[in-house]
């Protein structure tokens, strides 16, 4: 029950994040992106939120690092969590829960568990 729970909550967050990014290109574009975000710098709050973002993003790009042996595919992995953030790491952690067989130390661990 705790892992279908956990799996729910991956898919819900993915589709949420999914339909807010669909929606941002749709009426934004992707070109004024990166504008956007360097000119929410210069407001605190939203300064704090980018940056807790980043924190966040590069920690779950060192954890995938990490847990796997492969060094080329650990980069990989690392650089598309990062760039996509949780459209991407939520899907991976998502796979995870299956490959892993409902185990969480081998969630976590990946090759080294």
């Amino acid at each position: 029950m705790g892992m279908t729970m956990f799996r729910a909550v991956l898919v819900v967050g993915w589709l949420l994040i999914l339909y807010i990014s669909v929606e941002a290109v749709r009426w934004i574009g992707v070109a004024p992106s990166f504008d956007i975000f360097i000119g929410d710098y210069s407001n605190w709050w939203r300064a704090q939120f980018h940056t807790d973002f980043m924190i966040h993003a590069v920690l779950a790009a060192i954890w995938m690092l990490y847990r796997t042996k492969n060094l080329l595919v650990g980069i990989l992995l690392a650089l598309l969590a990062i760039n996509l953030g949780s459209l991407f790491t939520l899907a991976y952690i998502f796979a995870l829960t299956f490959s892993a067989q409902g185990d969480v130390r081998a969630l976590l661990l990946g090759d080294r568990a």
